[in-house]
């Protein structure tokens, strides 16, 4: 139990770095799409931008909607790549906590 609040607390605490050279970037390791099941009546199409940090561990962490294109096709957005998980961006063959932004299209049902 120690280690593990441990481990959180540096987790919090870990630089974050910007996209960019010496940066190789995270890669998805787990997609949950959208349930878009729940909207309903939504003429929209589009895209739906949303940034994050996405942890050393590979986390998503701090998660906003950036683009926005309906409120309940952002929050159905918001929600799934909540649950996504990464392999960690590397820099010098570490991994590290990068800012990223993910793009998810979005066709009226």
């Amino acid at each position: 139990m120690c280690c593990l609040l441990a481990c959180l607390v540096v987790a919090q605490d870990e630089q974050v770095y910007e996209m960019g050279e010496g940066i190789q970037p995270p890669r998805v390791t787990r997609r949950v799409n959208p349930n878009y099941s729940n909207v309903r009546g939504v003429s929209a199409k589009g895209t739906v931008a949303i940034a994050l940090i996405v942890t050393s561990q590979g986390a998503p962490k701090e998660l906003r909607v950036v683009k926005k294109l309906d409120p309940e096709v952002d929050r159905a957005a918001l929600e799934a790549v909540e649950q996504w998980r990464f392999a960690a961006a590397q820099k010098d063959g570490k991994p590290v906590a990068v800012r990223v932004t993910i793009e998810l299209e979005f066709h009226a049902l």
